[in-house]
């Protein structure tokens, strides 16, 4: 019979530990598919992505730098918000001129009530150069259906 080539047995032996290390975390949660939580959002390059309302809420949790912007109106972000967001109404008439005063190096998180109007505000810090922002496509009407508080 002829010997197996050298290469197997290393082969097993790596996919065995890659299969250990892909276990939880110390703290007992799985980390998210593709990493995408396991560092900051800037330390992951440049990236304009829709995420979910739990991806969303992972981020917060794991990304201190991350700046979270309401794109909602001001009566609308004073009846509740996510807690820290800052409030950047798209409807504005200044809405493109504030957005480009913001820093487009930074990390961002943009949602509005729906994901209509924040769909739209991507597009406009797109344009103007942002490289780092994860957009909550279901708003906040997904953050509330999903259980999670909003700050009056």
């Amino acid at each position: 019979m002829p010997k197996p080539p050298f290469f197997a047995p290393l082969a097993l032996a790596l996919s065995l530990s890659l299969a250990a290390c892909s276990g939880d975390k110390e703290d007992g949660k799985n980390s998210q598919p593709g990493g995408f939580f396991e560092t900051p959002l800037l330390a992951q390059g440049p990236s304009i992505r829709n995420v979910s309302v739990a991806e969303a809420r992972a981020l917060i949790d794991t990304d201190s730098a991350i700046t979270i912007l309401d794109v909602r109106t001001p009566a609308e972000f004073e009846q509740g918000h996510i807690r820290g967001a800052v409030n950047l109404d798209a409807m504005s008439d200044d809405f493109a001129e504030r957005v480009a005063q913001l820093k487009k190096d930074d990390a961002y998180l943009i949602h509005c009530r729906s994901g209509r109007r924040s769909a739209a505000a991507l597009e406009t810090m797109r344009a103007a150069g942002f490289s780092a922002v994860a957009h909550m496509n279901e708003g906040v009407n997904g953050w509330t259906q999903a259980g999670l508080p909003l700050e009056p």
